[in-house]
Parts: C-alpha cells; structure tokens; sequence
C-alpha cells in the first residue's frame, strides 16, 4: 500500500488499485506511468480534469492510448479543451491537469 499522490493498494487476492495526478504537456499530451507494473492485466483506466476555474472552459476531454506491448505499466493520453461561450474553440490542453485510476492484477 502506498498512500501517496501517486499510490497503488495491492490486496492479498492480487487485485491492484491504483491513482494518481498528471498534468499534460504544452501540446496536450502525458504519459502516465503507474506506480506499480500490472503483473498480469490492465483492466480499465478511469480519468476525471483537474477544475482549472476558468470559466470559459465549456469542456474537457481527455483521450487515452494504449500499446498493448506495455499497458500494463503506462499509457498516454491526449488533453483537449473547448475554450469560449459563444463560440467555443477546440486546444490543447496544455499544462491541464487530471486525476486517474488505474485497476487490474
């Protein structure tokens, strides 16, 4: 068990849980690497934005890729937000942060 920013908690059934928060780079993208390698599986990768209290971002989107050589140890996503009310324009999201978790065994 690693409580930490970046944690994991590995239950004795080998069932891993894991977390932590990545802020992306000026082009948008991070690659995240896990804390722990999945010693057999990935199972689903789970994301929420960091709240930038920008008011004119309408909404965030995150897209992750993964390579299945190396999934379970990283994977890389791809940061990408509407800026404006009236009308909204797509960027990267650069320097946006977010939250994931990660499960498997």
């Amino acid at each position: 068990f690693l409580a930490d920013a970046n944690g994991y908690w590995k239950l004795a059934n080998g069932f891993i849980m894991q977390w932590g928060f990545t802020n992306a780079e000026g082009d948008g993208t991070a690659e995240v690497t896990f804390p722990i390698p999945f010693p057999t599986k990935l199972l689903t990768v789970i994301t929420n934005p960091e709240d930038s209290g920008d008011f004119r971002t309408t909404s965030v989107d995150i897209l992750l890729s993964f390579n299945p050589a190396i999934a379970r140890t990283k994977f890389d996503a791809r940061v990408t937000h509407m800026v404006g009310t009236l009308f909204p324009v797509q960027q990267a999201g650069a320097g946006r942060g977010f939250y994931w978790q990660a499960l498997g065994y």
